[in-house]
């Protein structure tokens, strides 16, 4: 049996609930280079850094179809649907800043769920991960991949959603 990136269980939702993707191997949506308002490229690591944007909107196009669900990580960039939007931050509160993310062709509005909060919570001694090779210049010896997280117990800040320092 595959692990759970995630699992929403939202008990007071309609029936049928929300969509989320099971695990990351999952086909789904994948989404263009994000733009602001003006046409001017947007860099996806931006959205990771743990930094409040000053975007209005973001926009985007579909460049793989396939299902969309109301929670997915396309580029690594959290995308939820409005709906789906609206209760994270109901949980989430100040750790979360949501920015419209409007694709081309697609009727239903969505966003980026641009996670605030970084904790320096990763235990290296329990967890599995993979550094860059000292070819890799600024980002030498730093961590590349996280294949098993751990996180350190108790967290140093009580957050509902973060991103992890690594």
């Amino acid at each position: 049996m595959k692990p759970n990136f995630y699992r929403v269980l939202l008990p007071d939702e309609p029936e049928g609930g929300f969509v989320p993707r099971p695990d990351m191997s999952t086909p789904h949506w994948a989404l263009d280079d994000f733009k602001n308002e003006f046409g001017a490229y947007v860099d996806e690591v931006a959205f990771r850094s743990g930094v409040r944007q000053s975007l209005a909107k973001v926009n985007t196009s579909v460049y793989a179809s396939g299902p969309v669900y109301d929670f997915s990580m396309p580029s690594l960039v959290p995308v939820a649907s409005t709906r789906m939007a609206s209760k994270i931050e109901q949980l989430c509160g100040p750790s979360i800043h949501r920015i419209p993310l409007v694709v081309a062709n697609y009727p239903h509005s969505v966003e980026i769920i641009n996670v605030l909060d970084v904790l320096d919570c990763l235990d290296e001694e329990r967890s599995k991960f993979m550094r860059y090779p000292k070819n890799f210049g600024a980002k030498a010896g730093k961590i590349g991949a996280l294949i098993e997280i751990v996180i350190k117990s108790p967290l140093p800040l009580m957050s509902h959603a973060f991103r992890l320092k690594a």
